[in-house]
């Protein structure tokens, strides 16, 4: 047996001594250098020179008997490769794992201990985030309507304090649906009770007539109202009918078409039997041929007239509003009440008391990037960009490319405060939770998992679709971290003498992580906060974490994501798989990695880069027009594209889709908009936050994500998504899950052609757009 090295930290869901354990993990840090003894599989811990506590542990053998059959251990050291084993069908029986039944144990290793076996576990935390806390509590929250009541609920339960931090504020989202409680009076009605209230929220005045993040803060006051009344005068607004008329109108359209078509064939037909001398028996013969088929025409135009005439009696949307229109109108509000004028009014005069002083208790602040930082992003780019040419130069490998010139300039200059936390009852930690967000707090974020095709049937706020989204409440000794980043973040707002004298987090520097292990019982799972945060020394653990967790990786990721566009992330993929085989992982026995992806069809700045990141995974056959444009642009689209093999992986790419609505004897389909950021490996291992895959929030923007190797929430990510998706409970055998899902996406497309029903929500992406400007 070769000599084995690496980091080992021991979890804390062992079935050990509850003090015992606890000592351990609060007064080391539960860091200890662990050695594989080669003769008899023994595992020997060593001292942390980074954890003077942990000297007591020197040579602690004992430790390690004490520890029973099953005790699971962490490696935490980056390429400790010889722990790390394959995931066949065979590893579970012969590691000998007690497990639920049909399930399957995944993520770990065994190697013999005295007293028993230990599990030596993939290193699924970075070295580049805050540490990882143990003993939290973490719930899984899909889809607005949970989101946004378990957030309704720990505000009214607060007693103390409400700090929130979001890209966006809509003061009139109701966070419960059915109800009449906007978020704004809620909070109102918190500040009159005495919580301190702190709202911190990214606001760009250059970005406001594409989406305001604050929808109703006026800071133009007058000249504003002025200029909006000009426009609305010189430019009247807009009236565009219901997709439901828009269908039946252009149904119509096409049936009067062909009626049309139909009496001029059959005029030119009889046109040409003048000369003939049997043109009267001819003519008969023409007329008896078009007599059903125009009548059957006519029979459609009249049927779909009725349509239209009832389609026509919903509403429609008009860029006016009650103060304007347009982008003028999007710099005073936004779409964060369209068609609402009760909802317009209330955000307006929400953000005036807010300007004025007249909320209790309630502290609002909006922030962006001074021009200081967007510089020094700047001179770091390009920095980079000369070591990268110095680098390709003198022949060594370069970390990451640098981005294109073009969009660099955009990313350096509208970077976006992108975290969404929610933090209560921080400074009394029996009481506190947070949550850690992928849903802002706007009006179109709120659905429910049915995700209806009718904005009333799903309680959803009219003009907004059906929308796809996930967030999660956290409790336990994380809330540390997730105070740390709001107190950060709110002093940065603060003057430098409130700093100076008293800043928000010295005034709580008395508070420790392990206070908030309120209930150890339920609170079981190992998390880190991981964060993008460009203004404090380029912390990018949110990309060390996944590609750590790629190079983890041995039966599948899941990724649900707004945008899957970074290309980095599919060449990481790659390499791990390439390594594997390269070390003797068997394909027919260790079984393939299986890759399941859910996102958006491209807008039109950020095609080039989707394609990008499909194209290196073997699927550019989902774009054949932009595949076209950059291989070969002067051939045709070739829309017989195939799926490319690469070593060792296979992969589903999806969109989501509603179709509950039916326009005569059509269905009728609309598009679920994925704003979700998850990421789950082999029901092991998830992260879930902020973040986008694409350059933008892996590398410029500020977010914030959680991560957990807690295999019980992991699985529950996959299994509860892949059913509300897939629209049936999924299959644990992956091969035939990942089967399941090409079968039902190709009947879907099918069914979609015919206008039946489809199962579930998932269709294949296929975007048949040209190349693009790159923006992120």
């Amino acid at each position: 047996m070769p000599f084995e090295q690496g980091w080992y930290i021991y979890r804390t869901d062992a079935s050990l001594n509850r003090d015992y354990l606890r000592y351990f993990v609060s007064e080391t840090a539960y860091v200890a250098e662990c050695y594989r003894d080669p003769t008899d599989g023994r595992i020997l811990l060593w001292k942390d020179e980074a954890n003077p506590r942990s000297a007591q542990w020197r040579n602690s053998y004992a430790f390690v008997k004490q520890a029973p059959r099953g005790t699971q251990w962490d490696n935490a050291k980056a390429g400790s490769t010889r722990t790390t084993g394959g995931f066949g069908k065979d590893d579970d029986e012969a590691q000998g794992n007690d497990k639920p039944a049909g399930s399957k144990q995944r993520g770990f290793v065994t190697t013999a201990v005295a007293g028993g076996q230990a599990n030596l576990a993939y290193p699924w935390f970075v070295s580049t985030g805050w540490p990882r806390r143990v003993n939290n509590r973490i719930d899984p929250l899909i889809n607005g309507e949970n989101a946004f009541k378990a957030v309704a609920q720990a505000i009214r339960a607060a007693r103390h304090s409400i700090e929130i931090i979001s890209w966006g504020f809509d003061a009139s989202l109701r966070l419960e649906r059915p109800g009449d409680q906007r978020i704004g009076d809620l909070l109102k009605e918190k500040g009159k009770q005495g919580r301190k209230i702190k709202l911190l929220i990214w606001r760009n005045p250059w970005t406001q007539s594409q989406e305001n993040t604050v929808p109703g803060m006026n800071e133009g006051g007058v000249v504003k109202d002025a200029a909006v009344w000009v426009y609305d005068k010189l430019f009247p607004p807009e009236y565009t009918p219901s997709p439901e008329q828009q269908q039946a109108e252009a149904d119509l359209k096409a049936a009067r078409k062909r009626l049309s078509d139909l009496r001029n064939e059959r005029t030119s037909r009889l046109a040409s039997q003048w000369m003939n001398p049997r043109g009267a028996d001819a003519a008969r013969a023409i007329n008896a041929e078009y007599a059903p088929k125009i009548a059957q025409a006519e029979a459609q135009v009249q049927r779909l007239e009725r349509i239209a005439q009832t389609a026509s009696q919903l509403p429609g949307t008009t860029e006016k509003t009650e103060y304007g229109h347009g982008h003028i109108d999007k710099l005073i509000h936004s779409a964060g009440a369209p068609g609402d004028p009760d909802a317009i009014r209330f955000n307006r005069r929400w953000h005036e008391q807010a300007r004025d002083g007249e909320l209790q208790n309630i502290d609002f602040r909006v922030r962006d990037y001074a021009i200081g930082d967007k510089q020094r992003i700047a001179m770091e780019e390009n920095l980079r960009r000369v070591a990268n040419e110095y680098r390709r130069w003198s022949g060594k490998e370069i970390e990451r490319e640098a981005v294109p010139w073009a969009q660099q300039l955009f990313l350096c200059a509208f970077p976006s405060h992108h975290q969404k936390t929610v933090l209560i009852d921080y400074e009394h930690p029996e009481l506190a939770v947070g949550f850690v967000m992928g849903h802002n707090m706007h009006n179109n974020y709120w659905d429910t998992s049915d995700h209806h095709y009718d904005d009333a049937a799903g309680r959803r706020v009219p003009g907004f679709g059906p929308w796809q989204d996930l967030s999660t409440r956290v409790r336990g000794p994380v809330l540390y971290d997730l105070n740390r980043n709001f107190c950060t973040a709110w002093d940065a707002g603060s003057p430098w003498y409130k700093r100076w004298f008293a800043s928000f987090e010295s005034a709580r520097q008395g508070i420790r992580p392990e206070q908030f292990v309120t209930a150890p019982d339920t609170m079981r799972s190992t998390a880190q906060i991981l964060r993008t945060q460009y203004q404090e020394g380029r912390q990018r653990s949110i990309l060390d974490g996944y590609t750590q967790a790629m190079g983890n990786t041995r039966e599948y990721i899941y990724f649900e994501n707004q945008y899957f566009r970074y290309k980095p992330l599919a060449e990481e993929l790659k390499k791990t798989r390439r390594t594997l085989l390269a070390a003797g992982r068997n394909e027919s026995l260790h079984g393939v990695c299986h890759i399941f992806v859910v996102t958006n069809v491209p807008d039109s700045v950020s095609r080039n880069t989707t394609y990008e990141m499909l194209q290196a995974l073997g699927r550019a056959d989902t774009m054949p027009t932009i595949h076209r444009d950059m291989t070969a642009p002067k051939q045709p689209v070739n829309r017989d594209l195939k799926p490319q093999d690469v070593a060792g992986l296979k992969i589903n790419v999806a969109t989501l889709v509603s179709g509950t609505r039916k326009t005569g004897n059509q269905n009728q389909y609309r598009p679920i908009y994925v704003h979700a950021k998850l990421m789950v490996v082999d029901d092991v291992f998830f992260t879930l936050g902020s973040a986008n895959i694409n350059v933008r929030s892996l590398e410029f923007d500020s977010e914030l994500n959680i991560a957990s190797d807690d295999p019980e929430i992991a699985r529950q990510w996959r299994q509860e998504l892949f059913k509300l998706h897939g629209g049936g409970a999924p299959e644990e055998d992956i091969a035939k899950e990942f089967k399941r899902w090409g079968d039902l996406m190709a009947q879907n497309g099918e069914n979609m052609d015919r206008g039946i029903p489809i199962t579930g929500h998932l269709i294949e992406f296929f975007d048949d757009g040209g190349k693009s400007i790159t923006v992120d």
